[in-house]
């Protein structure tokens, strides 16, 4: 057989395995963040605007994302974090005011809606409060 022809060969193996294995990486690499609980996240900078039951309505401020500087109303569900973002000790509900700076972090969809509704919030970390 001719060199060529046996490199030529040599070469398309090695694509086709290089190929089979970075598939087969990729999807154990995806199924092993799903396991985890790791989604594509969005997170965002905010101020309080208003508080209510289980629920809060935010401003997004000047320097986030396009996408992320109007109002939002967030749900707040027993899967929802709440932290203090200097030391990142649990705080209550309580502890947020209107006026508090905070970052929320999300994911799934935002409703459309007016303001619009982030129904799966992950985590807020209270920055400042309006009082400190």
């Amino acid at each position: 057989m001719n060199n060529k022809l046996k490199i030529s060969i040599f070469i398309i193996a090695v694509v086709f395995v290089s190929g089979i294995t970075g598939f087969y990486i990729g999807q154990n690499s995806m199924h092993e963040e799903f396991k985890l609980g790791r989604r594509g996240y969005e997170n965002f900078y905010a101020i309080v605007d208003e508080i209510g039951d289980q629920e809060i309505v935010v401003r997004g401020i000047p320097e986030n994302s396009i996408n992320y500087r109007g109002r939002f109303v967030l749900n707040i569900s027993n899967n929802t974090l709440l932290l203090n973002a200097s030391d990142n000790t649990q705080i209550e509900f309580t502890d947020l005011v209107i006026g508090s700076e905070v970052y929320i972090r999300f994911h799934g969809a935002i409703w459309e809606s007016h303001p619009g509704k982030i129904p799966e919030v992950d985590i807020i970390y209270l920055i400042q409060n309006e009082t400190s």
